[in-house]
């Protein structure tokens, strides 16, 4: 996994735009506009650590383009395969980056809420499509977010099979 996520962060620096990237699973459901509550100018690497050490990818976590681009530099440091968000963030450590730990969401196993309108969860990880879609539903209605678009967010995912791409379509307010 480390050497798909490394090719893909190559990637992203050579062909988009971005000040920060968000690595998350492709199986978690995120409230798209509070992606923006977490970000802090004055970190490289923002997330929920796991134990105090790792950053969790299933629920995601933030990378600041210059933080990236140091990373893909030191490419040699880095095992092809393991766990990426274990290997990504001891480098990122190992860079002295400033890293920030914050609760970004839940696994959907542990009954804590997933994100509304009533507190501020930001991401609900090992989701189904159909719950998915039923959670964005919901959360989309309980804060009454109904195709309000000022400012468009280009999101990139690591897709099952190796492939990357662009989505689009969020909306920050």
């Amino acid at each position: 996994v480390p050497g798909k996520q490394l090719e893909f962060y190559k990637w992203a620096l050579n062909n988009l735009s971005f000040e920060w990237l968000f690595q998350v699973d492709d199986d978690t459901y995120v409230a798209p506009d509070r992606i923006f509550n977490v970000l802090d100018p004055e970190y490289d690497m923002i997330g929920t650590l796991m134990h105090e050490e790792i950053m969790h990818g299933g629920v995601g976590y933030f990378i600041h383009r210059r933080l990236l681009k140091r990373m893909c530099e030191e490419e040699s440091e880095l095992w092809l395969s393991g766990n990426g968000d274990w290997q990504f963030t001891k480098l990122a450590r190992k860079l002295n980056a400033r890293i920030k730990n914050v609760q970004m969401g839940y696994m959907v196993y542990s009954n804590n809420p997933w994100p509304n309108a009533s507190n501020s969860v930001i991401t609900t990880h090992y989701v189904t499509p159909d719950v998915m879609r039923t959670m964005h539903k919901r959360y989309m209605d309980s804060i009454g977010f109904y195709e309000r678009k000022s400012e468009r967010i280009a999101v990139v995912g690591l897709f099952v099979g190796s492939y990357f791409g662009l989505i689009e379509g969020w909306y920050r307010n």
